[in-house]
């Protein structure tokens, strides 16, 4: 007889901008570094959806204890996260003029996870 070999093929992990739209809800992009104002880089809310903390503009630069850079690095801790309940983020949110990540003010959120 003949042995027949097959190998099961690699799950494509989802990629951060997709898991944030199934678990937070919220439509996100990343944000270039701007180094020369201080910002390392992090996740801009284009659509907050119904997470009421959050605001569009709003620009993620941590969950829990994990700093985010890119939507992969918010895509990271979102796979291994509980299926439901709140994860407190820092955020920069612009003022109405708007203006540089770098010069928005922090401010503290949770934003609700939901099962993806």
């Amino acid at each position: 007889g003949r042995t027949l070999a097959m190998r099961a093929a690699p799950m494509k992990k989802a990629d951060g901008a997709t898991l944030a739209r199934a678990r937070l809800g919220l439509v996100t992009r990343d944000v270039a570094s701007q180094v020369a104002r201080g910002f390392a880089g992090g996740v801009e809310v284009t659509d907050p959806g119904d997470n009421k903390e959050a605001a569009a503009g709003d620009v993620i630069v941590k969950v829990g204890d994990m700093p985010v850079r890119t939507t992969d690095d918010l895509g990271r801790w979102l796979e291994g996260a509980a299926p439901d309940g709140e994860v407190a983020a820092l955020v920069l949110r612009p003022d109405k003029a708007g203006g540089a990540p770098a010069s928005h003010e922090k401010r503290n959120i949770n934003l609700k996870l939901r099962r993806g």
